[in-house]
């Protein structure tokens, strides 16, 4: 029996393929993301974070300039907190964003670290034309290929334990600043 949470999640459109996860329960991984401690992989190109609020929903803004390099990445932490996945044979993640008219925002892609600090990217695209406040669904299927690179042994496998390392945003254009709000992280995983 689906639970009534998944049930929600199907009849919103929120999450596109999450029938064979039955069973499952939707886990907060971040809940406070205006807390996150981040570091951005090239800040000297205009990348930077703030914590912000939009419609009484608190999140973190990620800002970035469009013109110096076709994405925005970033690692994160919460302190105090395991950002620990799987093992899972399947995970759905549903990421909140909120989308300005100026995000000129492309892709939200989530990395994962392994055990081997190798690094796997899954990804969502972000309609051009959506707006405000959306939940992004970003699926990994450990039977299939994941993006990779790194560590210390680059198996393209997830080695369990692993954990949400960071994010990137990929751009349409290179024109101009841009920014958008990251809200929740919630993850279903099917052992």
């Amino acid at each position: 029996m689906i639970s009534k949470l998944l049930q929600l999640l199907l009849i919103s459109g929120a999450a596109t393929q999450l029938l064979p996860l039955t069973g499952a329960e939707l886990r907060p991984l971040v809940t406070e993301p205006e807390k996150l401690r981040t570091s951005f992989f090239m800040a000297e190109k205009g990348q930077n974070s703030e914590p912000g609020e939009i419609d009484g929903k608190k999140m973190l803004w990620i800002e970035y300039n469009r013109a110096e390099g076709p994405w925005c990445a970033m690692a994160f932490q919460v302190p105090g907190r395991s950002l620990t996945v799987g093992p899972f044979r399947k995970a759905v993640f549903q990421v909140e964003l909120f989308i300005p008219e100026e995000a000129g925002a492309k892709w939200i892609n989530l990395q994962l670290i392994d055990r081997d600090d190798e690094i796997f990217q899954i990804s969502a695209l972000i309609a051009p034309d959506d707006r405000n406040w959306k939940t992004y669904t970003v699926e990994a299927d450990t039977a299939k290929s994941i993006l990779s690179w790194g560590g210390k042994v680059n198996n393209k496998v997830i080695d369990f334990p692993a954990r949400l390392h960071g994010l990137t945003i990929d751009f349409y254009n290179k024109l101009g600043t841009g920014r958008v709000g990251l809200g929740k992280i919630s993850i279903i995983e099917e052992e």
